[in-house]
């Protein structure tokens, strides 16, 4: 029988217990967030901590994704401005406007989001 502890070792476990708590109702929701994250895995880890609960910032100084959702501006419309612009100092990482939709999504999920205690 596995500990307690087993299944938190598990990325994939741990995000989808958040999704299914996440306050907004995937029909509220602007895209995918399991393609959100999944495309920011693929795409956004180099620079930054892309899983729930990872707050600190990367060896390239670039804030953790839970950092961005729990700030005080992460609204829908702040998250797609932001993913739709250059970032500074930081390589062109163009999004058509679905993959946008799917990774707002996905930092929306993560907003308030805490490790299971």
């Amino acid at each position: 029988m596995r500990g307690r502890r087993g299944w938190t070792r598990r990325p994939g476990i741990a995000l989808a217990l958040v999704l299914a708590g996440a306050p907004a109702a995937a029909g509220d929701l602007p895209g995918d967030p399991e393609r959100g994250r999944a495309l920011a895995a693929r795409r956004c880890a180099r620079c930054h901590q892309v899983l729930p609960g990872s707050r600190g910032p990367s060896a390239a100084e670039a804030p953790a994704f839970q950092a961005v959702a729990d700030g005080p501006g992460a609204s829908e419309a702040a998250l797609r401005a932001f993913l739709q612009t250059s970032h500074e100092d930081a390589p062109s990482v163009p999004l058509t406007p679905e993959e946008t939709g799917d990774v707002v999504a996905y930092l929306l999920g993560l907003k308030g989001w805490r490790p299971p205690g």
